[in-house]
Parts: structure tokens; sequence; C-alpha cells
């Protein structure tokens, strides 16, 4: 019994060890001169601070640096696209490179509400956008389709749920994506 009590008791303070060393980092990032001490060193960052800036893919340098050349020509490119198969209306909110493109984040107009993305081809060496090759991932703006109609469909109980969730806050913290970081 005691030895269990003394494993808890040692499982229990490794765990709570961590809460000052968070003050330790912020305090070495100001230290080493860091402009934001919540924005992350490395590769994973808190949702809590992050607003979508930095995001890339692989390989996707210079084809986006060719889609933002041809920026006019990609958004075109995407809303007939999506016009054309998904009879929605879009606005496009960011451009990222990829490995053969650009993929183009977007949020749909009207009462049919979501976001989604799309990928733009782009020939590297012509430096040219291929427009008519847009796609899109299997499923993904289905499946976003799907859960903005269910929204639509249960649009009370969605309103409840969103008086529940601005009261909910400040009795528990909630961690989540900020819809900044969403639209960037």
């Amino acid at each position: 019994m005691i030895l269990v009590c003394g494993v808890s008791f040692a499982m229990l303070m490794s765990g709570c060890l961590g809460v000052t060393d968070k003050q330790q980092s912020v305090s070495k990032k100001k230290e080493a001169g860091q402009s934001n001490p919540d924005r992350s060193e490395g590769m994973y960052e808190s949702v809590l601070t992050y607003t979508g800036d930095g995001y890339d893919l692989p390989g996707g340098e210079k084809t986006e640096k060719i889609a933002k050349e041809h920026k006019a020509e990609v958004v075109k490119a995407t809303k007939d696209y999506i016009k054309k198969t998904y009879k929605t209306d879009i606005e496009v909110h960011n451009m990222v490179g990829n490995k053969d493109g650009v993929t183009v984040f977007f949020e749909s107009k009207g009462n049919l509400h979501f976001y989604s993305t799309a990928i733009v081809p782009i020939n590297v060496k012509e430096e040219k956008v291929i427009s008519s090759g847009v796609w899109t991932l299997e499923g993904e703006v289905e499946g976003a389709i799907c859960a903005a109609l269910y929204t639509l469909v249960k649009e009370e109980e969605f309103n409840e749920l969103d008086q529940l969730l601005q009261t909910f806050p400040s009795q528990y913290p909630i961690a989540g994506r900020t819809m900044h970081s969403i639209e960037m």
C-alpha cells in the first residue's frame, strides 16, 4: 500500500514539474531577444498562439512564388473549378506552394458555409499556372459540404451549442484553433 502511494505521488509530482519550465522558457526566449516568446522555435506550436503564419509545404518555395506572381489566375481557376464542380461561390484566403503546384485555402459564401482546399498545378519550368488541372483531395470538400448541410439542418441545436460554448470558457479553459489561423 505504501509502495502504491509512493509511486502515485512520484508520478503526480513528475507531471507537475513542467509547470515552472514554461516560465523559464519564456524568460530564456526574452533573454535571447525573440520578439514573441509565445512563438515556438521548432515544428510544433500551441494552438493558442498559432496565427497561420509560416505554414509551408515541402518543395513549395518556387511554386508559391509563381502563384503569387499569377495570383489572379490562380484565384480565378480555383473559383471556376469549385463553381463548376460544387455549384458554390468561394472566397480565397491563402495560397501555399507545394511540390507540384499551390494549395489554395478557401471559404464558401452563402448559406452553406464551410472551409476547404483545392490544388492548382503549376509548371515550374515554364512558370505557368495550369488552370485546367485544378483538383481537390478526395472527400475533403464533400465532407465539408456534408458538415455544412448538417449545421444548416440542425441550426437551432447549433445555436444552443454556441450559447453554451460562450459561457463554458469562463468556468473551464478551452484551447482550440483561432478564426485567424483558419482563414489564413
